[in-house]
């Protein structure tokens, strides 16, 4: 898959992308834009930034090539050719075994997952007290994304079977040389068979054989601090890479993210549970007063 691809995956969320003097974007969120692909260098000019904030951005992150311009961040990254369960910590090495024994794990038909799939993302978005992306959330729009990816030859889907019942899923994205996860989610029933610990071990072995893929990618750095959830990816065995992000904030909107309005946007969440756009705005403004930000 190209990066022209991969913006079409990004499309087919219901994401909203942009592409400016040759560099594609995508809007993740309604006020926050990301260069695409995550691993692809970019070198913005501040007059190309204001051209991103009058397209909507508010907040832009990209990878850069200088290191001076970076604002300190890592993406989990697994590239051990070599890869078997004595790559994972030992309490690890233990449940995926379990894993293994309780599922099984294999590559899924789109088919299946259009109808299975959203159920487990509601699951997931329910145990996290997050609302999901409608594309993901929704069956009807679900269904849609599900058949736009089928039409991708660079886009797997791989699941987790406990007697015969999908119980967890991912999508492997790739780009290059990356292999990128994407949703891998586990229903919250199944969770005690460790369906996600055989899932992702599986796969791992399975791309970091492939020639084409050098590494597969378990996501950037986070905004906010998931301590359990980053903790799992690097005892499953990746590694923090270093990696040259740059963060922007439209210097307009930088009242928006003040801890007053922090405070506002809570209150309001509490009233509203279900806006995407309020818990994003909540999210990143906690992870605005922890840190500075260009």
């Amino acid at each position: 898959m190209d990066r022209h691809d991969y913006v079409r995956f990004a499309q087919a969320q219901g994401l909203r992308t942009l592409n400016m003097d040759g560099e594609l974007w995508i809007m993740k969120r309604v006020f926050f834009g990301e260069s695409a692909p995550p691993h692809r260098r970019v070198q913005l000019t501040a007059w190309q930034a204001a051209k991103l904030y009058l397209q909507g951005a508010v907040v832009i992150r990209y990878t850069c090539h200088d290191v001076k311009e970076r604002t300190n961040s890592f993406e989990y990254i697994c590239d051990d050719k070599n890869y078997d369960l004595g790559s994972l910590k030992d309490s690890k090495a233990r449940l995926t075994r379990q894993g293994l024994k309780n599922c099984v794990v294999r590559q899924v038909d789109f088919g299946l997952l259009a109808e299975e799939g959203c159920a487990i993302n509601q699951s997931v978005f329910l145990r996290q007290g997050r609302p999901g992306l409608p594309s993901l959330s929704r069956p009807d729009l679900w269904k849609k994304y599900m058949n736009l990816c089928s039409s991708f030859k660079d886009i797997e889907a791989w699941g987790a079977f406990f007697q015969d019942k999908l119980c967890a899923y991912m999508l492997l994205v790739t780009v290059d040389e990356y292999a990128y996860i994407f949703h891998p989610y586990s229903t919250t029933a199944f969770l005690q068979y460790r369906p996600m610990n055989a899932l992702v071990f599986t796969v791992l072995k399975q791309f970091l054989k492939r020639p084409g893929v050098a590494r597969v990618s378990y996501g950037l750095e986070p905004f906010t601090n998931k301590s359990t959830l980053d903790q799992f990816k690097v005892d499953m065995g990746f590694r923090r890479q270093p990696i040259c992000r740059k963060i922007l904030i439209n210097p307009l909107a930088r009242p928006v993210v003040s801890r007053a309005a922090q405070r506002i946007a809570e209150r309001l969440l509490l009233r509203a549970p279900q806006s995407l756009f309020l818990h994003d705005l909540v999210v990143f403004s906690q992870a605005f007063q922890e840190r500075r930000f260009a």
